[in-house]
């Protein structure tokens, strides 16, 4: 595992959705800080594949703008159908005014 840079920490203000490039990660990602933890996880809901970026984030949660499912950011579950595969969330840390997200 390493850790990719994201940017600057001030770039991600709380609750925005931003998407960042990976390697590897076709998709991106979708980060977002929510509650003052920068959260990132893979810009793609697994239930149908379309993009998280367009969703919303509330009470700890994003909710895929396609079918309405809420992925939990801390750990990617859907809380709203739990036999449905979770959305694959990335460490995240803050180091020197930089976001950075580990990666495989």
């Amino acid at each position: 595992m390493t850790w990719h840079t994201l940017g600057p920490s001030a770039g991600f203000p709380e609750g925005v959705l931003k998407t960042a490039a990976a390697p590897g990660i076709r998709a991106g990602l979708v980060v977002v800080r929510d509650q003052g933890v920068l959260r990132a996880l893979r810009n793609e809901c697994p239930h149908a594949g379309k993009p998280l970026d367009a969703g919303e984030v509330k009470n700890g949660c994003i909710t895929c703008p396609w079918h309405a499912y809420r992925f939990n950011l801390k750990n990617g579950m859907n809380v709203d159908d739990t036999d449905e595969m979770p959305a694959k969330v990335y460490a995240v840390r803050e180091t020197d005014g930089l976001a950075e997200v580990e990666l495989p």
